[in-house]
């Protein structure tokens, strides 16, 4: 029930907001609940965050954003085993931006999609801690109604990422690869919605809107 004060919700506001930490924060077994704003929100470095067995609800936000992560093999960032359900900003349940090493899997997401994007550099600016979005990792999550939350948008996908490539700004590195999707499943119960406008699976092209498969 955070926000009261109507902060805007992607710069600043979430239920719970941490970054710049050390390695190894625990965020386990809480309710985060009609929130106005994001529910989750893990900024700037904390590798091997862990975000565990949470209910994740009804926030007017995404359910879940970790951006720009400084994650590594070693201590990636783990979104496992919460439920997410019924956020509202563009239906979206877990969102990854501009972050490495970043593993979800075994959640429960009604009325939600995951979305990894590409983060700062994509408008052409370069974040001073910007991360390319690569290594991820999505298995063994169970994605139900994505589209329930965005409707009369193209948003209903199950999940999206951006096709391989692009170049980040001031280092000319690639921004965008090597990220795994796999042995999830998706089930639509909304009979009447086209497939066109309810995907499982989308590309994003890179600052474009992207492509249905």
């Amino acid at each position: 029930w955070n926000n009261w004060r109507g902060f805007i919700q992607l710069h600043a506001a979430a239920g719970i907001k941490f970054g710049f930490g050390d390695t190894g924060t625990i965020f386990q077994k809480n309710i985060v609940s009609k929130n106005a704003a994001i529910g989750i929100w893990k900024d700037v470095g904390l590798a091997g965050t862990v975000i565990d067995a949470n209910m994740v609800e009804e926030n007017t936000g995404y359910g879940i954003l970790s951006e720009i992560s400084h994650a590594d093999s070693a201590n990636p960032t783990r979104i496992s085993n919460n439920i997410i359900r019924d956020n509202h900003l563009y239906g979206y349940g877990v969102v990854v931006s501009g972050g490495t090493y970043n593993h979800i899997y075994h959640n429960t997401l009604l009325g939600n999609n995951i979305t990894l994007v590409e983060g700062d550099w994509a408008l052409g600016t370069t974040h001073p801690n910007g991360q390319p979005l690569a290594y991820n990792r999505v298995f063994n999550n169970i994605i139900r109604d994505p589209g329930k939350n965005a409707p009369g948008t193209s948003w209903g996908y199950s999940i999206g990422r951006p096709v391989d490539g692009g170049i980040m700004p001031g280092t000319g590195a690639v921004a965008v690869h090597d990220n795994l999707i796999d042995n999830n499943l998706y089930h639509n119960t909304a009979a009447n919605i086209p497939y066109a406008t309810a995907p499982m699976f989308r590309l994003l092209q890179i600052g474009g809107s992207g492509s249905a498969l």
